[in-house]
């Protein structure tokens, strides 16, 4: 527990700092998790829903609940997923669900295993 006067204060501003960032992360999960189910869904309003949880993620990022680059991160994979899915509309596809990681093998090299040399010593017993 805070001892000093000093101290106490900041574990106040602390303790709200949190409340408030956790109710800011709060409502940008719940606006991407709109924005992914209307995308989903390959309804018209889509783009209304992604347009109102950017505004949500930069209001966010712009108060520190978080970082810049994430929030950039996470705008441009949701206008990504946005314009695919725009684009399947008007092709006619009907949209499949894409991984968006890949994968790559990696080249594995053997090295040869060397022998070690042992070399016996001569053990002398000493005479008493």
């Amino acid at each position: 527990m805070a001892n000093t006067k000093s101290a106490k204060k900041r574990a106040r501003q602390n303790t709200t700092r949190k409340d408030r960032n956790a109710q800011i992360k709060n409502q940008v999960r719940t606006a991407l998790k709109s924005a992914y189910a209307k995308i989903e869904e390959n309804s018209q309003g889509a783009a209304e829903f992604v347009k109102m949880a950017i505004s949500t993620i930069e209001k966010a990022a712009s108060k520190g609940a978080l970082h810049k680059k994430k929030a950039s991160r996470t705008v441009s994979r949701l206008s990504k997923q946005l314009t695919e899915a725009i684009n399947e509309l008007t092709s006619g596809k009907t949209p499949t669900k894409k991984t968006t990681k890949k994968t790559t093998k990696k080249k594995v090299t053997k090295k040869k295993a060397t022998k070690k040399k042992t070399t016996k010593r001569k053990t002398t017993k000493k005479k008493k």
